[in-house]
């Protein structure tokens, strides 16, 4: 068959409560491919089917989704209005009910994930200096990225298979650079949390690199606690809509469901199985330490060469000061030491797998209390602010 794949998953989905779908993620991915090269093969383009019915008390589900080939001179109003009508005609038909009454149908033409003409991704891990990266790495003459922002969602939805027009958005900003050719790029860095985008990407093409920076765990959490966790007044409001909040730092080290949301040496383990000599692991200590060698390293390996002479690196999203407090408490910095102590192993492991130098494993389990000029230093402001 050529049509009836699954082309979207339930963006509700749980890699952890859900375990047993997600080894059903690679079928569905594989079962949709199958067909689209199918459809192409005997002439037809493959869309995406959305049908709302008035079935749902009778037993039907209210939404219908798939994949359907539909003849290669068809458009969208055809495939919607003959095409989309006949093959539900046919399906309710091999179920042996009646067709219940089309609210609407809407048809969306997709594509491959391997038309996607991107060489590199920076990837994760949130936190941790991704914008950073970005807009470093955006400087140089050799790289160009989808978008002028550090976050593209092209790659971070619950689509199967992507929408055609997105292919061609994206593939289209790096035809507008000929005729000199640069290396190309897509950031997002929640993708190193999506599951889902990692199936994509290790089902891309080959050469596409998989850029992930890496932080102390400790300092990652202390971070974004500070932005999102801590009550910013008395009456206990978050910076996160509807979240609960802590009034310090203390109060979140009983807090076991908050501290296993950043844990993230699982997925930095499983990142190195999927793409194996693909995966590109920056820590963000070797940045601080010698930023030119390490950003001309990561444009060399994606193809782009070496930064010009003399370019400055800057750091973004820097939150300076004493922030939560946590440096002056050492039994709590060593209480989250010991939480995080798995993603510590699991990062070494990576960064001795990409042949760090020896003196930047020595660093690597540094928190920003180790680094005093951070905490007494204040981020810069406006005269009279």
């Amino acid at each position: 068959s050529v049509s009836g794949a699954a082309t979207t998953v339930r963006p509700t989905w749980d890699p952890v409560e859900d375990a047993g779908e997600y080894f059903t993620l690679e079928k569905k991915y594989a079962t949709a491919e199958g067909q689209y090269r199918s459809c192409l093969v005997n002439g037809g383009r493959y869309w995406r089917m959305f049908a709302e019915t008035q079935g749902w008390a009778r037993g039907y589900a209210e939404f219908l989704s798939g994949g359907v080939c539909a003849p290669w001179i068809c458009d969208h109003v055809a495939v919607e209005a003959v095409i989309m009508l006949r093959y539900l005609e046919h399906f309710f038909h091999a179920l042996g009910k009646a067709m219940p009454l089309i609210r609407q149908l809407r048809a969306e033409e997709l594509s491959s994930w391997s038309e996607v003409a991107i060489d590199f991704v920076l990837a994760g891990v949130w936190g941790c200096g991704t914008v950073s990266l970005f807009k470093n790495l955006r400087e140089h003459p050799g790289i160009q990225f989808t978008l002028p922002v550090s976050t593209d969602s092209a790659l971070v939805n619950w689509n199967i298979l992507p929408l055609k027009y997105e292919v061609e958005r994206i593939n289209s900003v790096f035809e507008m650079d000929s005729p000199s050719p640069r290396v190309r790029g897509l950031s997002n860095s929640m993708m190193f949390h999506n599951p889902f985008s990692k199936m994509i990407l290790a089902n891309m093409k080959q050469h596409v690199k998989v850029i992930v920076i890496a932080c102390d765990p400790v300092s990652r959490f202390e971070k974004v606690f500070f932005k999102q966790h801590l009550c910013k007044d008395s009456a206990g409001v978050s910076s996160e809509p509807n979240q609960p909040c802590h009034s310090s730092i203390a109060s979140a080290l009983d807090d076991r469901p908050l501290l296993q949301r950043y844990v993230v040496g699982p997925e930095l383990q499983d990142l190195r199985r999927l793409f194996g000599n693909r995966l590109i692991v920056v820590h963000q200590e070797s940045l601080r330490q010698d930023p030119q060698y390490v950003y001309d390293s990561i444009a060399t390996i994606v193809g782009a060469g070496p930064f010009p002479p003399r370019m400055e690196f800057i750091r973004y999203n820097a939150h300076m000061g004493p922030r939560t407090g946590l440096c002056d408490n050492a039994s709590q910095v060593n209480a989250l030491k010991e939480f995080f102590l798995p993603d510590y192993e699991a990062i070494e492991s990576l960064v001795s797998d990409a042949r760090t130098p020896h003196w930047m494993v020595e660093r690597l389990r540094r928190t920003r209390c180790d680094r005093p000029e951070e905490i007494h230093r204040r981020a810069p402001r406006c005269p009279g602010n």
